[in-house]
């Protein structure tokens, strides 16, 4: 029973010693999407047809 104990801690601190590692998360307007990709594009003789915007939650992706 001590093992699970300690094995759900050392768990718990990796979890937490993670999230401090992971770096917060930053949003691109659609304009600055829509910029760097076009940009990319053209470079390579590319067109940009279509942009689409992914919902996760409240927050768009």
């Amino acid at each position: 029973m001590d093992a699970q104990l300690d094995d759900k801690a050392l768990e718990s601190t990796l979890a937490e010693s993670l999230d401090d590692l992971t770096p917060d998360t930053k949003t691109v307007s659609e304009d600055e999407f829509a910029e760097v990709v076009g940009g990319a594009l053209e470079a390579v003789g590319g067109t940009l047809l279509f942009k689409m915007r992914v919902e996760n939650g409240a927050e768009g992706e």
